[in-house]
């Protein structure tokens, strides 16, 4: 381990760390709850290097941002203390980076959510998954709502990561975590098919004649149903309107009808991800 001084520029222009969390939004917090004005800590920064070569940041993402904006003021001479620490590799800087992330901006589980899409080469358009804001979504996905123990949502990501990009695709609007979960699921099990179902319910579609409905109709008309009883949060109810919600799903596919006196009934989805597993090929291992 060595220290350098470093002019802030060339620090800004080290690559950031592959787990870099969304730095924008860590600018405009820092912004919000600290001062602006330069303070001795400002000065010293964390690099990975490889064969004596830098090769990424590993503290100090948040400072450059704010230095290239003009937005935080420059440490005496415009010089950085840099820490080089050594690496194997991009993973073992990575590994260092959650060692090092400043204790005052406190991780968010979306900020793992967008480090992890960063990490693995996601990138989001969609409104529906943009905002990465789908962590709860992605556990529902592996386990159905059975198992409640910690998860670490990275590996998750890494995991869905071909139906995370399918969905993205879709371009859908803004929905609900469970329809994310079920679009998962149903991309992963049916492909790009899916795609006019959740479109149809996002958008209020669907058919409905003669004391008859579609999935799409009888799924749109249960949510109307659970927003207006307040059913919406909650693991319990989650997992209810996911039970409903794929069963909805699974009649459209098969072009089956649902009565409209009858509605939506729950089916099993315990078997789902596995069903999911066995078409992916393989487990996800943590």
């Amino acid at each position: 381990m060595a220290v350098s001084k470093m002019s802030v520029q060339k620090w800004i222009e080290v690559p950031d760390n592959p787990r870099q969390r969304d730095t924008e939004d860590r600018m405009s917090r820092w912004l919000r709850t600290r001062s602006s004005r330069y303070c001795e800590p400002h000065c010293d920064v964390v690099a990975a290097a490889i064969d004596g070569q830098l090769v990424c940041k590993i503290d100090g993402h948040t400072r450059a941002g704010l230095w290239e904006a003009g937005k935080l003021d420059l440490p005496p001479g415009s010089k950085v203390s840099v820490m080089v620490k050594t690496v194997r590799d991009l993973h073992h800087a990575a590994e260092l980076y959650d060692l090092y992330d400043s204790p005052f901006a406190v991780e968010t589980v979306t900020d793992r959510v967008f480090g992890a899409c960063r990490e693995h080469g996601i990138t989001l358009r969609s409104t529906l998954l943009r905002k990465h804001r789908f962590a709860l979504a992605l556990k529902f996905a592996q386990n159905a709502g059975n198992s409640w123990k910690r998860i670490d949502v990275g590996p998750l990501v890494a995991y869905w990561k071909p139906e995370l990009m399918m969905v993205d695709s879709w371009s859908l609007s803004s929905g609900l975590g469970p329809l994310i979960t079920m679009a998962l699921w149903a991309s992963c099990l049916d492909g790009n098919k899916a795609n006019d179902f959740f479109r149809g319910v996002l958008g209020d579609g669907g058919e409905k004649a003669n004391g008859e409905m579609d999935g799409v109709a009888a799924l749109a008309a249960h949510l109307d149903v659970r927003r207006a009883q307040q059913l919406m949060n909650g693991g319990e109810n989650i997992r209810d309107l996911l039970r409903r919600g794929y069963n909805a799903y699974t009649h459209w596919k098969n072009k089956e009808s649902i009565r409209v006196r009858t509605g939506l009934r729950g089916m099993d989805i315990d078997n789902i991800p596995e069903m999911c597993f066995a078409k992916k090929g393989h487990l996800l291992c943590q």
